[in-house]
């Protein structure tokens, strides 16, 4: 919508293909795409399409003459995206520094440079859903859309975290995730927690504490808009949806985003389920029916030459009786045939691969110790119970499918979840609290030199990261989470070139010191930047004494 011409040409693709709802991206990275006080103008509009064109307004007129719909899609707590800073200084990223979210190390992702949040697997910079400012910063951004355009709805995207090691308690507790171990929180499925070990379940049952903050502060963030634009008087049939990761492992655990119990808050959630395998897509609309009906399912055309499956996928849905949205117009416009999109070329069950899914055994093999498991029973032990069951089971699409391939009965599952707890418990009597003087991290220094892919050739990256000879920075390493380079580091020899390859680039670096500790430091003495990782440290390696792990 950045020049007045495409919207000629996104009515024509959406009269075409029989489309009856636009979802418009008004607000992105922190700028909008329409007339707002709130935010700064696109700086792509001023200098494509001049100060006066309105992309929003334009698309209302165009799409009323045709009856279509229109639902400003914004952007929430996603607050930059691109490599260089904003060009306005009336941009979050100036404005309110203090509004973006840290992660586990106590790091502000404001600070983060370019290469940082890319290798973490991020979209961009996050701001702090758990702010009171935040909240009411995005909700007047929703109310002033909808009080001065005539849209059938508002659409939330990015309403949810970065992933499990950001907005986080920073206190001693949550310093077990600021360490190397920290990286093995990243994913979780109700089938993988009883293949870990006794340390890992441990991290887990720790995080389901965070974890239910982060859900609450979410759904918070989604009333407060539901309730500032649903005052307005002007658009009474307003709708608000919500993109949603259909998969609960993503949504719930991941992201803290529980769109389940939003039914008396949203109107429908737009279910992303971007995915090229039809049976998985079916699942997941069977899903995502059982758990908020009249959820539409989101089709990502995003690979290349997907209109077979994405064909299938709308079937499916259509069968169903379930509302399709495709993403997105660009793929449509110029990627895809869509006279074959819209033919249904291939019966849905041939596009159908088998489901039979890898079974496994050897369940729980890492037992508790048996020092752990002395029963000082409290009287809340059986909610606890109750309570890590309901948050690891509801990351399965299929709870009785999944323990059917671990080959598990229910009651012997919970009663391991019992164990888990009863010795979670013993060794936190044992490891916490944290003394004045704790154990230093090794830590290591290093020189290196990073060199980003190459869009054009990847060949020469690599060859060019692989015969760099003159190192340009160098530094103290410690182990910590979210630092690829660093776990490199630890795992290299001295006085050898080695490299770290990245989604970034590739770090190209030479180890030229160690010191490996432990020697004792006194609490007050560490940096405050260093303090995480230090704890995180002395607490993993008493819980490992304690276990019997050395």
């Amino acid at each position: 919508m950045v020049h007045p011409d495409s919207i000629d040409r996104i009515i024509e693709i959406a009269t075409e293909m029989g489309i009856t709802d636009i979802y418009a991206q008004v607000v992105i990275g922190g700028y909008a795409y329409c007339k707002t006080k709130t935010l700064p103008r696109s700086q792509y509009l001023s200098k494509i399409s001049g100060m006066k064109y309105d992309p929003l307004g334009a698309l209302i007129k165009a799409a009323k003459k045709k009856k279509i719909k229109v639902h400003a899609w914004v952007n929430t707590l996603l607050a930059w995206s691109l490599q260089q800073t904003p060009d306005s200084n009336r941009h979050v990223y100036f404005t309110h520094p203090e509004w973006f979210i840290k992660d586990a190390t106590n790091r502000s992702m404001r600070y983060y440079s370019y290469e940082k949040w890319v290798e973490c697997g991020l979209e961009g910079l996050y701001l702090d859903p758990s702010q009171e400012e935040v909240k009411n910063f995005i909700a007047s951004t929703c109310q002033e859309i909808a009080g001065k355009y005539a849209i059938a709805g508002v659409h939330l995207d990015f309403i949810r975290y970065p992933g499990t090691l950001w907005g986080l308690n920073i206190n001693d507790t949550t310093a077990l995730f600021a360490g190397f171990e920290g990286n093995d929180l990243t994913w979780m499925t109700f089938t993988r927690y009883p293949q870990m070990s006794f340390l890992q379940r441990w991290l887990v049952w720790h995080y389901w504490q965070e974890a239910k903050a982060k859900e609450t502060f979410i759904t918070q963030i989604v009333k407060e808009i539901q309730n500032s634009i649903k005052d307005d008087l002007q658009n009474p049939g307003l709708l608000l949806s919500a993109a949603i990761f259909p998969n609960p492992a993503l949504s719930h655990y991941r992201y803290g985003q529980c769109w389940e119990f939003w039914q008396k808050v949203i109107d429908y959630p737009l279910a992303m389920a971007y995915t090229t395998n039809t049976a998985f897509f079916a699942r997941l609309l069977d899903y995502c029916q059982s758990k908020f009906p009249g959820s539409i399912m989101g089709i990502g055309l995003i690979w290349p030459e997907m209109a077979i499956e994405g064909n299938t996928q709308y079937f499916i849905t259509r069968d169903a009786s379930a509302g399709t949205c495709i993403f997105d117009f660009t793929a449509l416009d110029t990627m895809l045939d869509r006279k074959r999109l819209l033919k249904r070329e291939l019966l849905i069950d041939q596009a159908l691969p088998d489901m039979n899914l890898r079974k496994f055994s050897n369940v729980f093999p890492d037992q508790p110790p048996a020092k752990l498991l002395i029963h000082t029973q409290s009287q809340n032990h059986n909610e606890e119970i109750n309570g890590f069951w309901e948050f690891l089971s509801s990351l399965s699409i299929d709870q009785n499918h999944d323990l059917n391939r671990m080959g598990v009965e229910y009651q012997i599952y919970r009663q391991n979840l019992s164990n888990d707890i009863t010795a979670f418990k013993n060794l936190d009597s044992q490891v916490f609290p944290i003394p004045c003087s704790i154990d230093a991290p090794p830590r290591r220094s290093a020189v290196y030199t990073f060199t980003d892919w190459n869009k054009d050739d990847t060949i020469q990256t690599i060859n060019t990261a692989l015969n760099i000879d003159e190192f340009k920075r160098e530094g103290w390493f410690y182990p910590e989470a979210l630092n690829e380079l660093s776990r490199s580091i630890f795992e290299a020899k001295i006085d050898t070139i080695d490299t770290c390859i990245t989604r970034a680039g590739i770090y190209t670096f030479k180890v030229s010191e160690i010191i490996p500790g432990p020697e004792k430091v006194s609490r007050n003495s560490i940096p405050a930047k260093l303090l995480p990782v230090y704890l995180s440290w002395h607490l993993i390696n008493k819980a490992k004494k304690v276990i019997g792990q050395y």
